[in-house]
């Protein structure tokens, strides 16, 4: 047998080809062959080594300079963007699930225990802005500690002390490791949320209750209705009204909800920021 350069994918399309029987002295060739030539590339890697080349621990190296904390900074303050872009995607999925839940007749929501529908309304019927509530707390501390290293980062800009940088580098490490633990908890929590709403239209006594699955469709358009106002309480809520109240958001949020697009993406918490 013959040994040809190649790959090994190549020898098993010529032995599926049916071009020749692989035998095990054909193998052990194959294995010397690939032994021999890592060898020799291995040999001549050595043989272009500085002859006067001495190793050093890693931790014995030169510090960082300026420049690099200037650079590790600048490498955080993107980590920061997408720990937001993070929560986007989460808030995306909060609005889903809330969604869900709003569409759900009240019926629906009553046959929960008592603890699960307190659950559920604490987070999907608020009464007040979410920046008051427990559920959106972490969120905002996330939000908090963003924006002041996006802050400090533009602020030394033109500061080349090393210890300086050096010490809001570590700090900041720390913020940051903290707030990309935080939104995977947020992320369980919104799990864990999710499955409470989904229970609720498999419980057997929903096939007793007598639901027009129309007429309730209807009700979560009309603005005061039971189902339509709690809705709205719920949208209320969110920061971008709050941050912008009286431009009639509210309601062009509904539309969009209950139309064919649904709960779109969008710079939730990303965009609350200024960079």
């Amino acid at each position: 047998m013959v040994i040809m350069r190649g790959t090994l994918t190549n020898l098993r399309r010529c032995y599926s080809d049916g071009d020749f029987q692989v035998t095990t002295r054909d193998v052990q060739d194959i294995k010397s062959f690939y032994d021999f030539h890592r060898n020799l590339e291995i040999r001549e890697w050595c043989n272009n080594l500085p002859s006067n080349t001495t190793f050093k621990s890693p931790h014995t190296g030169d510090s960082p300079t300026a420049s690099i904390y200037h650079d590790w900074l600048d490498m955080q303050a993107r980590r920061g963007m997408e720990v937001l872009t993070f929560l986007d995607d989460l808030e995306k999925w909060y609005r889903v699930i809330g969604l869900r839940y709003h569409t759900l007749p009240i019926p629906l929501r009553r046959l929960a225990s008592p603890n699960v529908r307190a659950r559920l309304a604490q987070v999907f019927e608020p009464e007040e802005p979410r920046s008051k509530q427990p559920f959106f707390a972490t969120w905002y501390t996330i939000l908090e500690e963003t924006e002041n290293l996006f802050s400090l980062v533009h602020s030394l800009q033109h500061v080349n002390d090393k210890n300086v940088l050096k010490r809001v580098y570590k700090e900041k490490e720390r913020v940051l490791k903290s707030g990309e633990e935080e939104v995977m908890e947020i992320r369980r929590r919104l799990m864990a949320i999710d499955e409470l709403v989904e229970r609720l239209p498999t419980n057997p006594i929903v096939a007793e209750l007598d639901l027009d699955e129309a007429e309730f469709e209807l009700e979560l358009k009309i603005k005061f209705s039971q189902r339509g106002s709690l809705l709205r309480g719920w949208i209320w809520s969110f920061e971008e009204v709050q941050r912008n109240p009286g431009h009639g958001l509210i309601e062009a949020i509904v539309e969009e909800f209950l139309g064919d697009s649904g709960v779109g993406a969008g710079p939730y918490w990303s965009g609350l920021v200024d960079v």
